[in-house]
């Protein structure tokens, strides 16, 4: 070896990131066997670049612009199967409405979509029938009191007169009236106090106040009146969703079925599309009108930011089915480059690198197509292939990028530096 540099843009010093490094080697000599030793080591080169693909790189920035959506793929059949395009629901019982105990006027310490923990404050209520309620107890508790400290008082002055021998029919008569009104009495407050107990059953009495707190956690649905407002004992105050993880609504053809069936949810979170594994149900009845059945399936994982209302796919297959060494990805994440069928793949230690995998195909259906050539836990690019294509280097086969170029932040790939 005489000599090893670089050349180009970082000889120059004009490197920017993504710039090629060029290498030069100089030799005093080159054998036939040096010529097919380098011969050799190119084409284990390029068959490894054949099997992970060739790397093309975008910007954070550019995948914004485009839209760019990736999913990665997992193990399932590749035959016989079927896909329902449904919403993300709450499960029935999780809707609950938070009703008034008694008349009164309103006043929120929540908002609707607020998320709340349980014990928290939900709303407050000022309300005339509960402080006469409040005053019910207290009274009667008061006339109790003072019954049985007369009585007390009476018992004690007729003990001491009877120790001197001495009676008093008044003060006796009066003693047996305040015996037989004190059960009587008794019997009040407890009345009092179960109406009040009733009525406040899991709130506190504060400043005048009923404040209502938050049986469990969930989520504010809907405000029954305005705030301020009043409203009438046994209206709605609130709705919220409790904390039960939603669930996938769907419909399917009444003689569809899921008797030994497997199923897989496809739901978009973030830039990514996610497939959990979870249960299926379907309604035993079905609509006469339409010929078809309500399903349903909720999945395992639960902790994901999906939101009631969602769009969601639910992929069904047989138990048993088997995809050999095809697998399936969304149909937009094959893109046609010259006669080439080519899958992009994320570099999984590099977020804004993919390579362009040249994949074998099989006839696509429901918007799935099986390819051969991406494996299992790889995540392909399912929306914003077509713009990768265009920063494709020039093998000499398919379409060419007339010369090196960039993604503009409006998306748009522009030939030349900056």
């Amino acid at each position: 070896v005489r000599f090893l540099g670089i050349q180009g843009s970082f000889a120059r010093g004009e490197a920017r990131e993504g710039s090629d490094v060029d290498a030069v080697l100089v030799l005093d000599a080159l054998s036939p066997a040096d010529a097919l030793a380098c011969r050799a080591a190119e084409e284990a080169t390029q068959a490894r670049a054949e099997e992970t693909g060739i790397p093309v790189k975008i910007s954070a920035r550019a995948r914004l612009a485009v839209a760019m959506r990736f999913e990665k793929v997992v193990p399932r059949p590749t035959e016989a199967l079927r896909v329902y395009y449904g919403v993300m629901t709450v499960p029935a019982g999780a809707e609950k409405t938070a009703a008034l105990p008694a008349a009164g006027r309103v006043r929120f310490f929540v908002a609707p979509g607020q998320k709340f923990e349980a014990g928290t404050p939900l709303f407050s209520l000022l309300s005339p029938d509960l402080v006469a309620m409040r005053s019910d107890v207290l009274s009667a508790e008061a006339e109790l009191s003072r019954a049985e400290t007369n009585l007390a008082t009476l018992e004690k002055r007729l003990a001491r007169l009877e120790e001197i021998g001495t009676k008093n029919s008044a003060l006796e008569s009066e003693a047996a009236f305040l015996k037989a009104d004190v059960p009587v009495l008794k019997a009040a407050v407890e009345r009092a106090r179960a109406q009040w107990e009733t009525a406040t059953a899991g709130a506190r009495f504060e400043n005048g106040e009923l404040v209502v707190p938050a049986p469990e956690g969930g989520r504010v649905q809907a405000l029954g009146v305005s705030e301020g407002a009043w409203g009438e004992r046994g209206a709605g105050a609130l709705t919220f969703v409790s904390d039960a993880p939603l669930e996938f609504k769907g419909t399917a053809f009444g003689n569809d079925d899921f008797s030994d069936a497997e199923a897989r949810l496809a739901i978009e979170v973030g830039d990514e599309t996610r497939r959990l594994a979870g249960t299926l149900r379907a309604a035993a009845q079905v609509d006469e009108a339409t010929q078809s059945r309500v399903i349903y399936f909720a999945p395992e994982k639960t902790d994901l930011p999906v939101y009631s209302g969602q769009i969601a796919r639910l992929e069904v297959f047989p138990r048993d089915a088997a995809g050999g060494a095809f697998v399936s990805v969304p149909s937009s994440a094959v893109i046609k480059v010259g006669t080439d069928d080519v899958v992009f793949v994320r570099d999984p230690h590099d977020e804004n690198a993919f390579f362009a995998r040249k994949v074998e195909t099989l006839p696509s259906r429901r918007g799935m197509t099986p390819v051969k050539g991406v494996a299992v836990g790889e995540t392909v690019v399912s929306e914003g292939g077509y713009e990768l294509k265009y920063v494709l280097p020039s093998d000499g086969n398919g379409p060419a990028k007339k010369a090196a170029g960039h993604f503009h932040a409006d998306g748009k790939f522009h030939e030349g530096e900056h």
